[in-house]
């Protein structure tokens, strides 16, 4: 019985040890030479020790996808407070809006190009192995004044930029 206390309580100490310390394999396989315990004593331990550290390895995994989902959560709240900022500053028909911690202000959002490839000319098409519109010689073009048959101009979305 006080042999079986010992292994326990050496098993404990040598489990401290090696969680907190980064140890190697050899000084690992070392510390487990040096405790003076029955080849089989020594195996359970070991196993135990692969056992507890398995499972300390899958509650990590499972608290980082806990924290994934919580953190997509927040980040949905964040935005979704957002946007009622943005319905409270333009229904308050204001372009900014000065606080004592906080500026808020309306932004006009980049505008957006709607194409309809059919009916662009191919010299601002890039063909790949889908067809599509070449967004950058589309932008330049409409830049210079040039007026595209298939692309209209839509105004951008409004944001909220927080100083």
């Amino acid at each position: 019985m006080a042999q079986t206390l010992d292994a326990a309580k050496r098993l404990a100490e040598m489990q401290a040890l090696i969680e907190s310390e980064d140890m190697t394999e050899e000084e690992l396989a070392d510390t487990l030479e040096g405790v003076e315990m029955e080849l089989t004593d020594k195996i359970d331990a070991m196993c135990a020790l692969i056992g507890d550290f398995k499972g300390n390895a899958q509650q990590c995994k499972d608290k980082s996808q806990s924290l994934h989902v919580r953190q997509k959560m927040w980040e949905n709240k964040a935005e979704g407070i957002r946007r009622y900022l943005l319905m409270c500053v333009q229904a308050a028909n204001r372009k900014s809006i000065k606080t004592v911690f906080n500026t808020v202000s309306l932004r006009n959002g980049k505008d957006k190009l709607v194409i309809n490839i059919d009916a662009l000319p191919d010299e601002f098409k890039s063909v790949k192995v889908v067809v599509s519109a070449d967004q950058k010689k589309i932008d330049q073009a409409i830049a210079d004044g040039v007026s595209l048959e298939g692309v209209t101009v839509e105004p951008g979305q409004p944001y909220i930029a927080i100083r």
